[in-house]
């Protein structure tokens, strides 16, 4: 299908890579992987012919298609959305109208017309490749597509460009799965999409028939639907043969194997050096000590790749919070006459990490504006618990930075009081910011970098309770490992609302689903409620939870610590509680 031998490319004096070479066969989806600006989007764009490369070759399989989604994609104004489904179907409907045209020229024509007989033989050969062109589900096709992706029918006759940015990603990632290709050349498809259309999306793919070269964030996208491995990064593509997860373990394997390797070299290159340097001069053996020192000049040393540079952090000790945390009863929110969901019963307490999923718009962010104290419920009460500090990571903290402040300035604005500037620079090098770059303006900076100015700034607050909404957002792969140990490792409650399920597999232990109305809590990590959820749509019983007897949901009374570290539930209303600390009651606050 493919082979890629030796490619080079260079801009200016910076090499990207050199030496690449991999392949592809049909039916295989290989995940490329490495840091924000390796040059994985550049390969994609010598692999499809739109960039030249320096050196080196591409060559497909003749008469194979090609199909490339970049990150930034758009489509064409000017029609509707099922238009522009159609435009894929553009040989189906030539083939229709060319039958059509030919049964109208088969009325006009006399039965012993010599013309007759062949257009019968166009009109079956016409027929055939309309067959095998599956032209009789196109609609099938389209409504399949579009309805996994997350449009509804009432989207259809909508124009194109009345969509917002990211529907319009999803509506130039739907034609391409409808045209099916040969290869495809995804970068990113996931961005914009919510867990819902991801889930169908790694469905399609993984039905898909040929092949596909997926660049990626969503390390449980990658697992799911990816069986190679091939990993840019300094320059150097290196495959491996599994997917995102195996490659992660086999890649510290092999770099624990070269460090070895390099340790066993130095001990013998000590000691054969300390050899000549003894018996350099001496007369029975200097022959011996001149040819061993020849020999080390030839011994090539053990090369261990760079590694590549990621932030370090540690949340700071947090200061002990009062058993219960949040305790919400009943609560509702709706904004005028448009609610978000009601009914909302959950205790929280000291230890407690929940992730909040359901589509985009449910509800997941309001709840958490609400358990920040940003916003009020609309009726029922929120309790906030003694001792709680709150610390609140919103899904648009990036964007929220003052754009003409220095990175430095930026963060030095929230810290508490008596902290030197030292101590701020010091972290900001954590967050690899160094030197001179602590003094770029914030309007300057990637997505990434932003990410990493808010995350620095949350550091500086004080907490017992991280309240994080899409926290992952523009984080590279190793920026979200090092920010998932910290909260594994943070000693207080975290409430999390991500599309990252790799981020809630690691760092949950209890997930709330928000989805229409009265929100419902699953015991377990993202993969356990995953599970849960299918067996449901199976009309299957939902596995038995060791802390809810059973039953699906928390036993009555079991509200307090679990095994598994997560606690609270939805449904049933608790015991009211004491009323110490922020008390909010039908949208009206009481104590502090």
């Amino acid at each position: 299908m493919l082979q890629v031998t030796q490619l080079k490319k260079a801009f200016g004096d910076q090499t990207l890579f050199e030496d690449a070479s991999f392949g592809a066969a049909t039916g295989e989806r290989v995940a490329l992987v490495g840091p924000n600006g390796a040059g994985k989007s550049t390969l994609l764009r010598i692999v499809l012919g739109e960039l030249a490369a320096d050196g080196g070759a591409v060559s497909r399989t003749p008469g194979k298609t090609v199909a490339y989604l970049p990150q930034e994609a758009d489509v064409q104004s000017g029609r509707t959305l099922h238009g522009e489904m159609l435009e894929v179907f553009a040989a189906v409907r030539d083939n229709e109208e060319r039958q059509r045209d030919i049964e109208r020229e088969m009325h006009q024509v006399a039965a012993d017309d010599p013309r007759l007989h062949a257009l019968i033989d166009e009109h079956a050969r016409l027929q055939s490749e309309f067959d095998r062109l599956d032209g009789h589900t196109v609609e099938v096709q389209i409504g399949r597509v579009l309805d996994g992706l997350g449009f509804t029918r009432a989207d259809y006759e909508r124009p194109t460009e009345h969509f917002s940015g990211g529907w319009r990603m999803r509506i130039a990632l739907a034609r391409i799965l409808l045209a099916r290709p040969d290869l495809m050349l995804l970068d990113e498809p996931t961005n914009h999409l919510d867990v819902a259309a991801m889930e169908w999306l790694e469905e399609y793919l993984r039905e898909h028939r040929g092949a596909a070269i997926v660049v990626s964030h969503d390390r449980y996208f990658l697992n799911r639907v990816t069986v190679r491995t091939l990993e840019l990064e300094h320059g150097r593509l290196t495959a491996y043969p599994g997917p995102y997860e195996w490659y992660t373990r086999e890649k510290a394997k092999r770099r624990e194997a070269l460090l070895a390797a390099a340790r066993r070299q130095q001990e013998y290159l000590e000691q054969q050096r300390a050899f000549v340097e003894r018996f350099r001069a001496s007369a029975r053996r200097s022959a011996q000590a001149k040819s061993r020192e020849k020999q080390l000049a030839r011994i090539e040393p053990v090369d261990i790749p760079r590694e590549t540079k990621t932030i370090a952090f540690r949340f700071p000790p947090c200061p002990p919070s009062g058993r219960e945390v949040f305790r919400l009863r009943d609560v509702a929110k709706a904004y005028g006459d448009r609610p978000v969901f009601a009914g909302a019963t959950l205790i929280v307490e000291r230890g407690d990490r929940i992730g909040l999923v359901g589509p985009n718009g449910a509800g997941k962010s309001t709840l958490l504006r609400l358990l920040a104290g940003r916003e009020r419920p609309t009726a029922g009460s929120l309790i906030v618990g003694p001792n709680t500090q709150r610390a609140f990571f919103a899904q648009d903290q990036a964007a929220a930075l003052d754009g003409d402040r220095s990175i430095l300035d930026e963060v030095y604005s929230v810290v508490p009081n008596g902290t030197t500037i030292e101590a701020v620079r010091t972290l900001l090098g954590r967050f690899l910011f160094t030197q001179d770059d602590v003094f770029k303006r914030t309007r300057d900076l990637s997505g990434g970098e932003r990410s990493r100015v808010a995350l620095a700034k949350l550091l500086f607050q004080p907490a017992n309770v991280l309240l994080l909404d899409e926290p992952t957002n523009h984080l590279d792969v190793g920026s979200k490992e090092v920010l998932e140990d910290a909260l594994a490792a943070f000693d207080g409650v975290v409430v999390v609302a991500s599309h990252d399920r790799y981020l809630l597999d690691r760092v949950t232990t209890r997930i709330v689903e928000i989805d229409g109305g009265t929100p419902r809590v699953y015991p377990g990590n993202y993969t356990t409620y995953r599970g849960r959820k299918l067996a449901e749509a199976a009309g299957q019983a939902a596995p038995p939870s060791p802390s809810d007897g059973g039953t699906g949901r928390p036993r009555e009374g079991a509200a307090g610590r679990r095994g598994d570290g997560a606690t609270g539930r939805w449904g049933d209303a608790p015991t009211q509680g004491r009323g110490d600390g922020a008390q909010f009651r039908n949208g009206e606050r009481r104590g502090d």
